[in-house]
C-alpha cells in the first residue's frame, strides 16, 4: 500500500512538472534555410530555440511540414535543449524536405500540442528565413546557433556610429575655428596699429610741412 502511494505521488509530480513546463513554453522555430547555396539535401536546416530559463527535454516532440512531400521527425529520447541555446535541424537528420516554393513547419510538444508554427513563400537562395524582433525576414546573414541578424541592431549601429563621426568632427572643427579666429583678430589687431601709426606719421608730416 505504502509502495502504491509512492508511485501515485510520483505519476502526480511529474504531470505537475509536465503542466508547469507546458504554461511556460517558449521555444520558437527561429530560422530555416530552404534553399542553401549548395546541395538542398545537405544543407538545409531548422533552428529551434529555447527562450525559457530552464532547460528543455524535447523527448517525443515532433516537427513536420505540410506541403508536398510531407515528413514527420519525432526528437528522439534524451534531447535536450539549454536554456536561452539553439538546437539545429538538419535535413539528413530530420528528412524534411523544405520545399522551395513554398512550405509550412508545425512544431508540436509529446501530447500534440502545437507549440509554434511558421509559413515562408517562395524561397530565396543563399537566403535563411528568420524569426526577429520586427518579424520574420528572408536574409543572407545566415546565423545557425547564433542570435539572428536584427534590422533594428544595424540601425541603432549606424545611428551609433553617425553620432561618433559627428562628435569626431565636432571636435576636429573646434581647434580649426580657434585658429581662424586668432588669425583673423591678430590680422585685424595689426591692420588698425597699422592705421594708427600711418595717421600719426601724416599728422607730423603735416606739422613738419606747415611754416
Amino acid at each position: 500500500m505504502y509502495i502504491k502511494k509512492i508511485i501515485i505521488i510520483g505519476l502526480l509530480v511529474n504531470l505537475l512538472n509536465s503542466f508547469v513546463q507546458a504554461l511556460n513554453y517558449k521555444v520558437f522555430i527561429n530560422e530555416i534555410l530552404p534553399s542553401p547555396k549548395g546541395p538542398d539535401e545537405k544543407e538545409e536546416f531548422i533552428e529551434i530555440f529555447n527562450a525559457n530559463d530552464f532547460e528543455l527535454d524535447l523527448t517525443g516532440w515532433k516537427i513536420s511540414d505540410k506541403v508536398g512531400k510531407t515528413k514527420t521527425y519525432i526528437f528522439l529520447k534524451g534531447t535536450k535543449i539549454s536554456a536561452k541555446s539553439y538546437l539545429i535541424l538538419n535535413r539528413p537528420t530530420t528528412k524534411i524536405t523544405l520545399n522551395n516554393d513554398g512550405d509550412e513547419l508545425i512544431l508540436s510538444d509529446s501530447s500534440g500540442e502545437i507549440v509554434d508554427q511558421v509559413s515562408y513563400q517562395k524561397a530565396q537562395e543563399g537566403k535563411s528565413y528568420s524569426k526577429t524582433d520586427s518579424g520574420w525576414i528572408w536574409t543572407s546573414n545566415l546565423t545557425p546557433g547564433k542570435e539572428n541578424f536584427n534590422l533594428s541592431q544595424v540601425s541603432n549601429k549606424k545611428e551609433s556610429e553617425n553620432s561618433l563621426i559627428e562628435k569626431e568632427e565636432f571636435k576636429a572643427a573646434i581647434p580649426k575655428s580657434s585658429q581662424s579666429l586668432i588669425i583673423f583678430l591678430i590680422s585685424l589687431s595689426f591692420a588698425i596699429f597699422s592705421a594708427i601709426v600711418f595717421l600719426i606719421l601724416k599728422r607730423r608730416l603735416i606739422k613738419e610741412d606747415k611754416p
